[in-house]
């Protein structure tokens, strides 16, 4: 059968496929760029299988991936493609399959109300109390990096109301942290910010905030990381953890110089490009060329 009848026969009974064969589909389809995904034959196709409102969130997502690393999970490594859609397949169809799953994205609930998390169908979502789904995490997360590209007012008074609390909100979690990320609004990283310094003896907020600055976009990684170089942040063992989530070397609260070191190099490289680590010809100094270089 043509692939393309295959992926659009996949998608239209997405609740019953397998994630990685709709991954699998995705690939063959080999589309070369996110400007053929957005106006190509795919969007075409998800076009017809989406209202208007969904259909013009999964633009705007796509359109805020291209700024994102590839690569999820622990195993992963903040390398940046911007225009392969092939390499954010995970993030791609994870989006598409909430969208056609009915889901959508109700900030102002979640604003307004008490949200706290459940799963629905293996979702993890943001109800309130009556159980009303506001929002899966995995859109929720996008929907508020956008809302704070946009300065939104609303967007930013609940992002400030949760960040007030230092990490004592119950919608202070990994999905907020990583919309901050996800944006280009240094205010709210400043915000953020913050909630580390004041983290006194809060090791998991300290440590939950280092883990997620390699998942958003390159201002934001060169932003966290300069603060933890310049404020000797590596002496808290939940950095050095949480750095460690970066690179997969191993380190410990022993490797303080170490991560000092890499953390350097790191800065180094994104503000002046992979060219000014050349001299470094260890694994350490090729995974931060690498990095630099997106």
């Amino acid at each position: 059968m043509d692939k393309w009848l295959v992926m659009e026969e996949q998608l239209r009974d997405s609740e019953n496929v397998q994630y990685y064969e709709l991954e699998i589909s995705f690939r063959k389809l080999e589309i070369e760029s996110f400007d053929e995904l957005l106006t190509g034959r795919f969007s075409k196709m998800l076009e017809g299988m989406l209202d208007k409102a969904r259909f013009t969130i999964w633009q705007q997502i796509m359109q805020l991936l291209q700024k994102l690393p590839y690569q999820k999970g622990h195993m992963r490594r903040s390398f940046r493609a911007p225009n392969n859609p092939m390499l954010h397949n995970h993030a791609i169809i994870e989006v598409i399959r909430l969208l056609l799953a009915g889901y959508a994205v109700n900030m102002k609930g979640i604003y307004e109300s008490t949200a706290r998390m459940t799963y629905d169908n293996g979702a993890k979502c943001y109800v309130n109390a009556d159980n009303e789904i506001l929002a899966p995490a995995g859109l929720y997360k996008y929907a508020l990096a956008l809302l704070l590209d946009e300065e939104d007012e609303e967007t930013i008074a609940f992002v400030e109301d949760v960040l007030w609390k230092n990490g004592a909100h119950l919608l202070f979690d990994y999905a907020l942290i990583q919309a901050i990320m996800m944006s280009e609004n240094e205010e709210v990283y400043k915000l953020l910010a913050n909630v580390f310094k004041a983290a006194q003896n809060q090791e998991g907020v300290r440590q939950a905030i280092v883990e997620n600055i390699d998942s958003g976009t390159f201002k934001a990684q060169c932003f966290f990381t300069k603060l933890l170089v310049e404020n000797d942040f590596v002496r808290f063992s939940s950095v050095i953890r949480a750095v460690d989530v970066w690179f997969g070397f191993g380190y410990e609260a022993k490797d303080k110089k170490k991560v000092q070191h890499i953390l350097e190099l790191v800065l180094k490289g994104l503000k002046e490009g992979e060219e000014a680590l050349l001299e470094s010809d260890n694994a350490q100094g090729s995974v931060c060329r690498t990095m630099a270089d997106g």
